[in-house]
């Protein structure tokens, strides 16, 4: 299985390797809350739940892009994970 989040909360662009059990762990600020929203999300959508889930995220708008206005040159170069 294959998890892509994109544009979501302050995930920018992610694809994390998955296998049968996975923790999830980093810095503060580095997104595991963002990660674990999305697959709630995923969850929810699975079942039709969306607009039950869109009101624990307290609407669309929370769910769209929370990151910074602009990307930094270290984040660009790879130098700092985003």
């Amino acid at each position: 299985m294959t998890l892509v989040v994109s544009g979501y909360r302050t995930l920018r662009y992610i694809v994390p390797p998955l296998e049968r059990l996975n923790v999830i762990t980093g810095p503060n600020d580095s997104g595991k809350s963002s990660l674990y929203w999305a697959i709630q999300l995923l969850e929810s959508a699975s079942q039709e739940a969306i607009p039950l889930a869109l009101t624990f995220e307290e609407g669309l708008s929370s769910t769209l892009w929370a990151g910074p206005e602009e990307i930094s040159s270290a984040v660009r170069r790879s130098d700092h994970p985003l």
